[in-house]
C-alpha cells in the first residue's frame, strides 16, 4: 500500500500554515483592534451616562417636591382614638401651612395630638407628619 504522495502531504502542510497565519492575524490583530475602538467609544459613552445619572440624582436630590394639595389635619385625644375638636381648621391647600396649623393646636390642645395627612380621599389619606 501506497501513502498519500508528496504534493498531497505539501498542499496540506500550506493550507495549515495559511489557515493559523490567518486566524492568528485575525484573533492576534484585527479583533483586538475592533474591540479596542468600540471600547474606547463605549468608554466614553459609558462615563457620559454615569455623569448624566448623577446629575438627575443630584437635581432631583436639591429640589423638593411638595405637591400642592388638599391637606387635612387630624385630631387624636389621648387614648389615640380620633376626635373632633371644635374651632379648629382642618382643610389646607398647603402643605406647610397644615404642618403650621398642627403645631399651633398641639400648643393650644396639649391633650392632643394631630396627624397632617394628604386629603384624597377616606380609602388614600396617608399620614405624612404626626404633631
Amino acid at each position: 500500500m501506497k501513502g498519500p504522495g508528496l504534493p498531497s502531504v505539501i498542499a496540506s502542510v500550506l493550507g495549515v500554515v495559511a489557515l493559523s497565519h490567518i486566524l492568528v492575524g485575525l484573533f492576534g490583530r484585527d479583533i483586538p483592534a475592533v474591540m479596542a475602538s468600540f471600547f474606547k467609544g463605549a468608554e466614553e459613552i459609558v462615563m457620559l451616562g454615569v455623569i448624566f445619572v448623577f446629575v438627575l440624582a443630584w437635581m432631583r436630590r436639591i429640589q423638593p417636591r411638595r405637591r400642592g394639595g388638599p391637606y387635612a389635619i387630624v385630631a387624636f385625644d389621648v387614648f389615640g382614638r380620633e376626635t373632633a375638636v371644635e374651632g379648629i381648621r382642618t382643610h389646607f391647600r398647603s402643605r406647610d401651612v397644615a404642618l403650621s396649623f398642627a403645631r399651633q393646636y398641639r400648643r393650644m390642645h396639649p391633650l392632643h395630638n394631630f396627624a397632617v395627612l394628604t386629603d384624597v380621599g377616606e380609602a388614600r389619606r396617608t399620614i405624612i407628619r404626626y404633631v
